[in-house]
């Protein structure tokens, strides 16, 4: 089941995701050794976002986690983003040496980045340009794996085909969330005493908001304009 009501978008299915449901019971034992990975990449992921809410001054909400597998083919052609599911943290270990990633740059380029072996590449993803509109193609800071680069031209048309897979943990937020500005408590009341006119900046509740995005795309400006920094 895709969380949230969201599906891979219909025009562009290079990337596939699914939800990795740790509660759900089964006999299989297959699963163990990846539910056993997941569960320490989230642990990583966790802190890493405790860190980071630390250095703003607000509570770590995320509580969510979402496994996302994708699938490149080698050829040199530029990667592309791919239905994806929105999210703050994504996390990929590094299981394997020389295995590359490319990481969106400032407008079209890409930047190559080569983790060290058994290390966790840790990106930072935009909640809110990701879910702008309903589209999942805009997703700032995701890793797309992809092959090294053969040494001659008969190596890479023998390989032209191999297929690499990629799995990433990522960090959501949690339905019950609230969107709403980071003020001090001084704004706040500067806010209660003044009135005639309408607050510019109003909560906003995640699952109500994910619902709409995809279901009833916005015409106009996204009301999460105003919460991106």
């Amino acid at each position: 089941n895709w969380p949230l009501g969201f599906e891979p978008e219909e025009e562009d299915r290079n990337g596939e995701s699914f939800w990795l449901d740790d509660s759900a019971t089964t006999e299989l034992t297959s699963l163990s050794s990846l539910r056993e990975l997941t569960h320490a990449l989230e642990k990583v992921g966790l802190e890493v976002v405790e860190m980071l809410a630390r250095g703003v001054g607000f509570e770590n909400p995320f509580k969510v986690m979402v496994l996302s597998e994708s699938e490149t083919t080698s050829g040199g052609e530029t990667p592309s983003g791919g239905g994806f599911y929105p999210y703050v943290v994504g996390l990929q270990y590094q299981i394997r040496r020389q295995k590359k990633y490319l990481l969106p740059g400032s407008g079209s380029d890409w930047v190559t980045v080569l983790p060290e072996v058994e290390s966790v590449l840790v990106t930072v993803g935009d909640i809110g340009q990701v879910w702008s509109n309903g589209k999942l193609k805009k997703v700032r800071g995701r890793a797309v794996p992809c092959l090294e680069e053969l040494g001659n031209d008969k190596k890479r048309s023998n390989l032209g085909s191999k297929r690499n897979i990629s799995m990433t943990l990522l960090l959501t937020l949690p339905l019950e969330s609230t969107i709403a500005p980071l003020v001090s408590e001084k704004e706040e009341e500067d806010d209660e005493k003044r009135s005639g006119g309408s607050m510019k900046f109003r909560s906003i509740e995640m699952e109500d908001y994910a619902w709409r995005v995809y279901h009833e795309p916005f015409l106009f400006k996204d009301p999460l304009d105003r919460y991106r920094f």
